[in-house]
């Protein structure tokens, strides 16, 4: 299209008498192609960003579109679309000085206010397994919790 106008200018200067050299037309041509890389840059970006949002794409620069270019396959996971994160309490392992029973008391007091999957499988586990009960008053999952037994580091390393 710059080309086309350039030549064009050529027979219009002679029609009105003002005849241009073809070194002239060269140098105009020449100062006139860095100005036309602006257009279709733009117009390349929009294209981009456009194809991108048919494919329910949203990039929020220039570079992204770019490296979009050279995406073959692209895979997301957010659990619960295509993983199922269903993580449960299976069983409790006490330390050597504490009791089975006393641990499921523990975990049962800590995650009795937990609404996560995860802590409601650890009520339910030591309901089942250790026949605590799986619901308490308000008063009994607001208790501070108290440190009974600190043990010993030496008497931790003694155990395997």
């Amino acid at each position: 299209m710059l080309l086309l106008a350039v030549v064009a200018v050529g027979p219009m200067s002679a029609y009105t008498g003002a005849e241009q050299e073809p070194l002239e037309l060269i140098a105009l041509l020449v100062c006139l192609i860095p100005t036309t890389i602006g257009a279709p840059l733009s117009a390349i970006g929009i294209a981009g960003m456009d194809r991108l949002v048919q494919r329910n794409v949203l990039a929020k620069s220039g570079r992204a579109v770019e490296a979009a270019g050279d995406i073959d396959t692209l895979l997301l996971d957010k659990t619960g679309i295509i993983t199922y994160g269903n993580r449960r309490a299976t069983a409790l392992h006490p330390a050597p000085w504490v009791t089975e029973h006393d641990l499921a008391g523990a975990a049962r007091l800590s995650s009795l206010s937990d609404g996560t999957p995860e802590g409601r499988s650890i009520v339910e586990l030591c309901a089942e397994r250790y026949r605590l009960d799986s619901h308490s008053s308000t008063a009994e999952g607001r208790r501070r919790f108290r440190a009974v037994h600190r043990p010993d580091p030496d008497e931790w390393r003694r155990h395997p």
